[in-house]
């Protein structure tokens, strides 16, 4: 959900001349640098400036990291020119920004200026792009008047150095032909590689605006992973036209190519399908029982856990060597990405002696057909070990790993009679923020061979790492007391964003080209540049904010030749 929005206003002081350089702790170099040319600046009163922050939650499983990381984001063209379009036409060009690191990159904002330019693609904001990715934006140039015009697009992202590409664009406007005809120029889809399944937003761009009665263009797929509708209407008076295209998950990397037609025109793009990630964990790569005596039975528990980008379906598990067995698991069994399945494998010797065997989990893993883990153990008989009353636990620590806030997550800890008379727990004990016990009614007395079973939760409140103990009293001859470790670390699942909107100034001897927007963190006077390059809209959001933290904005006007203006007034936010 989204947070309430502060409100502020930002003020630029009056006009000053190059001349004259104001002081501000840890900022007077920077201000030098940009004011020593002759020209100045004079800006009117800038308005209203309203800081909006929100937060948007979602749930993190405890197999992953929440906390994104910023990856490398390029786009290519550079700048696009549509050339010489009819007033009443319309030209349609694509612009691709691609992920050349190993980390997802998030885009925020997608913003295309200019008189006559406008984007046609079906972004949803705000959007990622996997590592090694792609995303396609659609620009249109539709001049309503003859003469040069010039834009720019403006992609706002996490990638690394933070700030804005800037895409240039130009055109030129010339006088109508009552000769033109409409045709296909163009088909375009928002992403050019998808893993696994899901749709793709594409869109058909015409040269013009489509006759009375609308225009039909044929579509069609050449692979069977990708469908789409059999046509698509350009509305009468449209340009354009969107569809969705359904794609299926893959075993292994290939290419679609989905076609559109309309009279003697074709149209392609390419869109490349990754290979569907389904892989399966295991919490033990081998089960080791130590000492059990002859005719009792130990258990310990194997957590099975899909990851990956879809589900995973376990067929079967068998287990070899004597006196070994499993349960737990009905088969097949399907797991979604981050569900658990939780397999009992017991150890209970007819003899004395050692014993081993191998615990096959056959799967459609992509990550392997079977996982093999080794299994062992001793038979021992009273007189050589485990005599009285002794109580086994199937672990000596517990690890949650990353679990959401106010999301509880369960363990479970085994305990076992392996002496050769009863054990009696008298009682079981949880220390540590976040952890508790769940089930069990103590006193419990377990015969030789018994097991029960304690549950541990761990239901974080606040961010961090977090360290506890359960400790269980019994009468057992190994010791009275048996203390199993707990760690887990709580994770927030809600991400902040600061938006900046300020109104442009009403005149100006020398026209704003754009803006800069500056940051300081806390009390600190060291205010840092947010953007990398000239941000053109009045509108700016700084996704980088971490909660907890406290910031002070100040915005300033440049004009063609970099000169700035004063300062706005600051404005302090604090991020719950």
């Amino acid at each position: 959900m989204y947070g309430t929005p502060f409100r502020f206003s930002l003020n630029f002081g009056a006009a000053r001349r190059a001349q004259w350089i104001p002081k501000w702790p840890g900022r007077s170099g920077r201000q030098a640098s940009r004011r020593r040319t002759a020209a100045w600046l004079s800006l009117a009163a800038i308005g209203l400036l309203i800081l909006g922050l929100s937060g948007c939650g979602s749930i993190v499983q405890s197999a992953s990291n929440a906390q994104a990381t910023a990856g490398s984001l390029t786009v290519n063209p550079s700048t696009v020119s549509f050339g010489s379009v009819a007033v009443g036409q319309t030209a349609s060009a694509s612009v691709t920004l691609t992920n050349n690191s190993s980390d997802a990159v998030q885009v925020s904002q997608i913003i295309v200026s200019g008189t006559g330019f406008q984007e046609v693609s079906a972004d949803t904001l705000p959007l990622s792009i996997d590592a090694g990715g792609t995303y396609n934006v659609v620009v249109a140039f539709a001049p309503t008047t003859t003469g040069a015009a010039s834009g720019q697009i403006s992609v706002t992202s996490t990638a690394a150095g933070g700030g804005t590409l800037a895409v240039g664009l130009s055109g030129t406007g010339t006088a109508a032909t009552t000769q033109s005809v409409t045709l296909l120029s163009s088909l375009s889809c928002s992403y050019g590689s998808m893993t696994g399944a899901g749709t793709d937003n594409c869109t058909v761009t015409l040269s013009g605006a489509a006759p009375s009665g609308g225009m039909i263009v044929d579509l069609s797929s050449n692979n069977g992973s990708v469908k789409v509708p059999a046509s698509v209407t350009v509305a009468a008076n449209a340009s354009s036209a969107k569809f969705q295209a359904t794609v299926s998950a893959v075993s292994a990397a290939e290419t679609g190519t989905l076609t559109a037609s309309a009279g003697s025109v074709t149209e392609t793009f390419a869109l490349k399908l990754n290979a569907a990630q389904r892989v399966l964990s295991a919490n033990l790569s081998s089960v080791a029982f130590g000492n059990v005596t002859v005719n009792t039975s130990v258990q310990r528990t194997l957590v099975l856990q899909a990851a990956g980008t879809e589900s995973v379906t376990i067929s079967a598990a068998s287990l070899t060597g004597a006196g070994f067995s499993v349960s737990g698991g009905s088969f097949p069994i399907t797991l979604n990405p981050n569900e658990v399945l939780n397999l009992q494998v017991q150890f209970a010797p007819t003899s004395a002696g050692a014993a081993s065997g191998e615990l096959t989990i056959s799967s459609n893993a992509t990550s392997g057909a079977t996982m093999q883990i080794t299994v062992s153990g001793t038979g021992t008989t009273s007189s050589s070990g485990g005599a009285g009353a002794v109580l086994s636990v199937n672990a000596t620590t517990i690890a949650f790993g990353n679990v959401a806030l106010s999301t509880p997550a369960t363990q479970t800890v085994t305990l076992s009679s392996t002496g050769s008379t009863a054990v009696t727990v008298s009682g079981a004990t949880v220390t540590g923020t976040g952890f508790t016990l769940s089930g069990g009614s103590f006193p419990i007395t377990l015969n030789p061979g018994q097991s029960a079973t304690l549950n541990v939760v761990f239901n974080p409140a606040t961010a961090g790492a977090a360290t506890g103990k359960l400790t269980i009293a019994s009468d057992s001859t190994a010791g009275a007391t048996t203390v199993v470790n707990l760690t887990g670390t709580g994770v927030s699942t809600v991400t902040y964003a600061v938006d900046l909107t300020w109104t442009a100034p009403a005149s100006s001897p020398v026209a704003v080209a754009g803006y800069h927007i500056y940051r300081a963190t806390g009390t600190s006077a060291n205010f840092q540049l947010l953007n990398t390059s000239v941000n053109v809209p009045a509108t700016y959001a700084d996704t980088t904010v971490q909660s907890g933290q406290s910031y002070v904005y100040a915005v300033t006007s440049v004009d063609a030749s970099g000169v700035e203006s004063s300062d706005s007034n600051l404005f302090t936010v604090t991020i719950p």
